[in-house]
């Protein structure tokens, strides 16, 4: 019930589909139907009523975007999820049954809306005109995780499937509980859903509680006042701005109390193959006001720290 009201409140809608699916649909979902991985394939039914409802679903991504497909008839833009059961084979002992979570978003970022341009004309018209992208389906995973107190981190990868570039995998507790992205053209294209960038995400529902943190922990605010610094480095290209953060986290210590990435950067003045990463830091004691000195020492610590582990220079110096 809570992943259900979070997924809700971020503006999704929940779909409710069958259990049995076609055994075409799976293949409709890879751009090379013949890799798919171990553990996946379908458990046909013994006495199936019909040739489409013959096999029990291993995937929930391409019901729901069945789903999407027939309400996007009457409507420009749809968020929808479902939350329920698959089976993976074999049958001996027993199949693999478990949750997942899937979501699918296409359409404007924002749901259109009537002006009024002059006194006897009305038309419809949007807030923008950009469509929903990757950064919209992982924020609400974003929401989702958060709601259960399952710090996550996004890994790029392939996806057999999705779009080159536009996909990364869900790792929580160190273990892949899911993938992100962008559904690739020719795949949307089956679905008839390529008029616009189609956003999926599928998690294990099961391993996303089982990394949750059983209890939340909270600290009383210092009330002594912060000193704030920026740190931009480039690196090279394949640098991670999470691999990036971390070693900061770890050099900064106990008094380094945020980190934010605010901007991401390649033109003129960066060499090729290399990109400028740039980061907001906040430094503070619980039980005193750090001193000038004192924070430019932890300061200077992360930045060599950043200089010996990937090799970045930073910037301004």
């Amino acid at each position: 019930m809570r992943a259900r009201q979070t997924l809700a409140a971020a503006g999704l809608q929940e779909v409710i589909t069958y259990s049995l699916i076609d055994p075409g649909l799976s293949d409709m979902l890879s751009l090379e139907p013949q890799a798919q991985s171990n553990g996946t394939v379908a458990i046909k039914i013994a006495n199936p009523q019909s040739a489409e409802l013959s096999v029990l679903r291993p995937r929930l991504l391409g019901s729901v975007l069945l789903a999407v497909r027939s309400n996007l008839r009457q409507r420009d833009r749809v968020l929808a999820f479902e939350l329920a059961r698959t089976w993976r084979g074999p049958l001996a002992p027993l199949p693999d049954e478990r949750r997942l979570v899937a979501i699918v978003m296409l359409g404007p970022r924002r749901p259109r809306h009537f002006k009024v341009v002059d006194d006897s004309t009305v038309e419809r018209s949007s807030m923008d005109d950009d469509n929903l992208d990757y950064f919209d389906v992982k924020g609400v995973v974003d929401a989702l995780c958060s709601a259960f107190r399952v710090p996550v981190t996004y890994v790029p990868s392939h996806h057999n499937g999705l779009h080159p570039g536009r996909t990364a995998e869900v790792h929580a507790a160190g273990q892949r509980i899911g993938v992100v992205g962008q559904l690739h053209p020719a795949v949307a294209a089956r679905f008839d859903l390529d008029a616009a960038p189609v956003l999926v995400a599928e998690l294990d529902f099961e391993q996303l509680l089982q990394a949750r943190e059983p209890l939340l922990t909270v600290q009383t605010p210092s009330r002594f006042p912060t000193a704030d610094r920026d740190i931009a480095i480039v690196v090279a290209e394949d640098v991670l701005h999470a691999d990036v953060e971390v070693a900061i986290r770890e050099a900064g210590g106990p008094l380094l109390e945020h980190v934010q990435l605010f901007d991401v950067y390649r033109g003129k003045s960066i060499p090729a193959g290399r990109k400028s990463l740039a980061f907001s830091l906040r430094y503070r004691a619980r039980d005193r006001t750090l001193e000038e000195d004192e924070v430019g020492a932890v300061h200077a610590g992360v930045e060599q720290a950043l200089r010996t582990r990937f090799g970045a220079d930073v910037r301004g110096r």
